[in-house]
C-alpha cells in the first residue's frame, strides 16, 4: 500500500488568556492498493471544526465535529486464512462525528477529570459475516449509528500516580436488510475500562496495567457473540542520560482474545526497547491506558 498525505489547521487565536477558542482542520490522504496486477486509488479528504470554552477554575468544555474515512485493511481485502476470505470489493468507511465534553481538574489528587459525549453517523461499515459453513469476510453496510459516553480521570495518591477509564457505547446496524436492522455492529466492544497505576524511584518507574472489553459480536446478526476479554501488563522503564530503556510483560494471564472468530490475537508475552535520546513522553503517564 502506497500512502502520501498532507494536512492544514487554522486556529482562532493562539492567545491562552482568552476563554473561547476556535479551530478548523482539513488532512487530504492518497493511497493506492496494490494485487495481482490491479491497483485501486483513493482520497481521503477529513475536514474538522472544533471550539473550546473556559468554563472557570480549572474547567474548560470543548466540542467537535468532523468527517472521516477508514481504509479497509490488507486483511479484510486479500487476507485468506482458511476460514476468513477477503473482499477486494471493499469500499472505505466513513463517518460524520461529533463530540461534547468537559475537563476540569481538582488539585494533585485528581490532576484531570474529563466526560465526554460522542456520536457518529457510518456510511459504508466494514463489517464481518459468516456463512453456514463458518467461513467469514468483510462486507460494507449501507449505514450505522454509534453513539456513548467516555469518562477518564488522572491524578496521584498515597505516592501512586493513577490513570483511569472507561467507554461505554451502543453501536446499531441502521441498514435495510432485516436480519440485521436494528442489530449491533459486529467487531465492537460495548463496555471498555482501563486503568494504570505506577510508582516512581527517582528514574525508575514501575506500572501495573488492566483492560476490559465485554459486549461484542463477532458477527451482523448476533449470533456469534465473543468472550469477555480482560487483560493484564506490568513495565518497568527508566533511563540513563539520554538513553531511555523499558522492559513489559503484557497479557500475562494469557487471555487470547479473538479480532475475528477462531483467529486468536497474541497471547503472553514479553517486549524491551530503548530509545535515544530519551523522550520527555517516556517519563510521563499521558497516553498510558492506550496498552500496546
Amino acid at each position: 500500500r502506497e500512502l502520501a498525505g498532507s494536512g492544514v489547521g487554522v486556529l482562532s487565536d493562539p492567545n491562552p488568556q482568552l476563554p473561547r477558542h476556535y479551530n478548523a482542520a482539513l488532512q487530504a490522504t492518497w493511497s493506492r492498493d496494490e494485487s495481482a496486477g490491479d491497483s485501486d486509488d483513493y482520497w481521503q479528504i477529513e475536514p474538522a471544526v472544533g471550539a473550546t470554552q473556559k468554563l472557570g477554575g480549572d474547567c474548560v468544555a470543548a466540542g467537535n465535529l468532523g468527517y472521516r474515512k477508514r481504509l479497509p485493511t490488507f486483511f479484510e481485502r486479500y487476507g485468506d486464512r482458511g476460514l476468513f476470505r477477503g473482499n477486494p470489493g471493499l469500499e472505505p468507511e466513513s463517518a460524520n462525528y461529533a463530540d461534547l465534553g468537559a475537563r476540569c481538574g481538582f488539585g494533585e489528587a485528581i490532576e484531570r477529570f474529563e466526560l465526554t459525549a460522542f456520536a457518529q453517523d457510518l456510511h459504508d461499515v466494514i463489517s464481518p459475516v459468516y456463512s453456514a459453513q463458518g467461513v467469514g469476510r468483510s462486507i460494507n453496510t449501507d449505514r450505522g449509528l454509534i453513539y456513548g459516553v467516555e469518562l477518564s480521570g488522572a491524578g496521584a495518591l498515597f505516592g501512586l500516580g493513577w490513570e483511569l477509564g472507561g467507554t461505554w457505547q451502543h453501536t446499531e446496524d441502521r441498514s435495510q436488510v432485516r436480519a440485521t436492522r436494528g442489530k449491533q455492529l459486529p467487531g465492537r466492544f460495548e463496555t471498555q475500562l482501563n486503568t494504570r497505576i505506577e510508582k516512581r524511584w527517582s528514574t525508575l518507574v514501575v506500572h501495573y496495567a488492566w483492560r476490559l472489553e465485554a459486549g461484542q459480536f463477532y458477527d451482523s446478526p448476533n449470533n456469534l457473540k465473543a468472550p469477555e476479554m480482560q487483560r493484564h501488563d506490568i513495565g518497568l522503564s527508566g533511563g540513563f542520560g539520554k538513553l531511555g530503556w523499558s522492559v513489559q510483560a503484557l497479557n500475562l494471564s494469557d487471555d487470547r482474545a479473538e479480532q475475528f472468530n477462531g483467529y486468536p490475537m497474541p497471547g503472553r508475552r514479553w517486549m524491551a526497547s530503548l530509545s535515544y535520546p530519551r523522550s520527555a513522553a517516556s517519563a510521563t503517564c499521558a497516553g498510558c491506558l492506550r496498552n500496546p
